[in-house]
């Protein structure tokens, strides 16, 4: 029953598809294969900017939901606050912790890193300006792609997990088999320490990092927002460029900041992918 209340609450912290009309924004290309899994094909869905005159930086989102809810589907305000920016969007479905055990969806998050790669011409997108977005139990993905060598210029977790071991929640307890994470890896986490720590964007982390924004809630009732207290201090002490925004009184989904969060999202994107990933192509 508590697991069931966790999923339900969770549900409403994902952020609802916006409805402003998209032609007024840019060009969306929906369910678009990027690799096959066994008789699953997974898709992403493309946002890019209508002025795209040349090779566009691209930004690849992950949804939250503990790793079983969520939809790749769901377009944020913030994303399309990205694309009018000039930054395009690439919102991409995994796979749940219902269809398969976790490293399976940091694969299926590389193979979305290639299929841009194999198609920046087709869809004029610059490949040495690729950019990360994790919500929530998407940033999972999104540090463990910035920190592992992906080929990542830029990363934004917001009220994420960065280290699995440490993982705390005052809602919840992570740290047993039924919980999100041990459904997600398929073992009772505290039986593999080792395992968690594979699995953490944190030990990955070093002075060749990208450049980083992590937003979080003090009152995050889901993920504590020391995951991001640890991440940011991690990554101080190497050369990486990193910011923390800690919004004071919001809890997991920022949702009494989500002006703020937005504009801090896109003003990192902007700066780190158009601003200096144009000096850099120069």
């Amino acid at each position: 029953m508590r697991n069931l209340l966790f999923f339900a609450l969770l549900a409403l912290c994902l952020p609802a598809e916006s409805k402003p009309k998209l032609d007024t924004i840019g060009t969306q290309t929906r369910d678009v294969p990027f690799v096959q899994r066994g008789a699953k094909s997974l898709s992403l869905r493309l946002l890019r900017p209508l002025k795209n005159d040349h090779s566009l930086p691209v930004v690849l989102y992950f949804h939250g939901g503990a790793w079983v809810n969520g939809s790749y589907q769901k377009l944020s305000p913030v994303l399309l606050d990205l694309a009018r920016a000039g930054i395009a969007v690439a919102s991409v479905e995994l796979r749940s912790s219902k269809e398969a055990h976790f490293p399976a969806q940091l694969d299926d998050a590389r193979a979305a890193v290639r299929w841009v790669k194999d198609n920046a011409t087709s869809y004029s997108l610059d490949t040495k300006r690729i950019g990360v977005y994790g919500l929530s139990t998407g940033g999972l993905f999104a540090g463990l792609l910035a920190y592992s060598g992906s080929s990542v210029q830029a990363a934004c977790l917001q009220s994420a997990p960065s280290d699995l071991n440490s993982l705390r929640g005052e809602r919840f307890d992570w740290q047993t088999s039924s919980s999100p994470l041990g459904a997600l890896l398929g073992f009772d986490p505290p039986s593999n320490r080792d395992a968690l720590k594979r699995a953490s964007p944190i030990f990955y982390a070093d002075e060749d990092a990208p450049p980083t924004l992590l937003l979080s809630g003090s009152d995050d009732e889901f993920i504590a927002p020391s995951q991001s207290e640890v991440l940011y201090q991690t990554l101080k002490r190497g050369k990486t460029s990193v910011q923390w925004i800690q919004f004071d009184g919001e809890g997991h989904d920022l949702s009494g900041a989500q002006d703020d969060v937005t504009k801090a999202v896109v003003t990192f994107f902007r700066r780190e992918l158009k601003e200096k990933g144009a000096h850099s192509r120069t």
